[in-house]
C-alpha cells in the first residue's frame, strides 16, 4: 500500500523487513516449501521497490533470488504450474533489469527463457486470463528488448502478438499492459519511419489509460508520462514527470528518458 501511495522509502523499509523475517524462519525449517515460496515473492516486492527509487544494481540481487528459488522450487515439483508461471514472471523481471543495467544479451536471454517457460503453461491452462496476460507482457518486453538490438522486424512480430493476446482488457493491471504494448509498437513504427502509424498506436496507448484519475501508482503513472512524451503532449507529461520526481521516484531507465526529452 505505501508503494502505491508513493511513499516508496517507508515501502523499502516494509519490505526490508518482511525479508530479513521470512529469512530467518527460513533458517528454522527449509523443508518448508511453501515458507520458501513466500521468501521468492518477498525477494520480488523488495526489488520492484528498489527499482523504482533508481537502486538497480541493489535490485539485481533479489531479482536473481526470486528466480534462484523458484527454479528450486520447480525442480522440487515440476508439476506445480503456479511456480512454473512464477519462474518465468521472475525471469522476466530479470530479463528487463539486466537490461536496464547495461546487460541487454543476458536480458534477451532472459526473456527468451521466459517466453519458453509459460507459452506451454498458457497453452494448456486455457481459462487463466491473468496467465496470458503474463505471456503478453513477457512479449512486449521482449520487443522493447529485441528493437534496442537492432532486430526490429522479430521485436514488431512480437509486439504484435502481444497486443493481439491482450485484445480490449477491462481489468486495470490488463490496460497497463496494453498501453505499454502499444507504446513499444508506436516505437517500433517510429524507428522504420511509420510516423502516421506510430501515432495511431500511441493515441491508442492514451485513449486505453483514460480517464488519467484511474491511475495512481508510479508505475503506471510512468507509463502514461512515456506515452504522453511520445505524443509530443509535453505540458501533461512534464506534469507526471514533476509528480513522480515529487514522491522519489528514481526509475533509471524513465529518469534516462525524460532527461533525453528534455523534462
Amino acid at each position: 500500500v505505501l508503494q502505491k501511495m508513493g511513499e516508496l522509502n517507508a515501502a523499502r523499509q516494509q519490505f526490508e523487513s518482511e525479508v530479513a523475517i521470512r529469512q530467518g524462519l527460513l533458517l528454522r525449517n527449509p523443508k518448508q516449501m511453501l515458507w520458501r515460496e513466500e521468501l521468492a515473492t518477498s525477494h520480488s516486492f523488495l526489488a520492484g521497490v528498489l527499482e523504482d527509487l533508481g537502486e538497480q544494481e541493489a535490485a539485481l540481487e533479489h531479482r536473481r533470488a526470486d528466480v534462484r528459488t523458484y527454479t528450486e522450487l520447480c525442480s522440487f515439483d515440476a508439476s506445480n504450474a503456479q511456480w512454473r508461471r512464477n519462474q518465468a514472471i521472475g525471469r522476466h523481471r530479470l530479463g528487463k533489469l539486466l537490461s536496464e543495467t547495461g546487460s541487454l544479451g543476458d536480458g534477451l536471454a532472459e526473456l527468451n527463457n521466459a517466453e519458453q517457460l509459460l507459452e506451454p503453461i498458457v497453452a494448456v491452462e486455457t481459462t487463466r486470463r491473468t496467465w496470458r496476460d503474463d505471456l503478453a507482457s513477457i512479449k512486449a518486453t521482449d520487443a522493447e528488448l529485441l528493437a534496442q538490438s537492432g532486430n526490429r522486424r522479430a521485436a514488431r512480430a512480437k509486439v504484435e502478438e502481444a497486443v493481439r493476446l491482450l485484445g480490449t482488457p477491462k481489468e486495470r493491471g490488463a490496460k497497463q499492459r496494453l498501453a505499454f504494448a502499444l507504446l513499444v509498437k508506436g516505437s517500433i513504427d517510429a524507428a522504420d519511419g511509420r510516423k502516421a502509424a506510430a501515432r495511431e498506436s500511441w493515441q491508442q496507448a492514451r485513449d486505453v489509460l483514460q480517464p488519467a484519475s484511474q491511475w495512481r501508482e508510479p508505475r503506471q503513472i510512468a507509463v502514461m508520462a512515456r506515452v504522453l512524451m511520445a505524443l509530443g503532449d509535453r505540458a501533461e507529461a512534464a506534469a507526471l514527470v514533476g509528480r513522480l520526481r515529487a514522491i522519489g521516484y528514481g526509475n533509471r531507465e524513465f529518469m534516462s528518458l525524460s532527461r533525453t526529452e528534455g523534462y
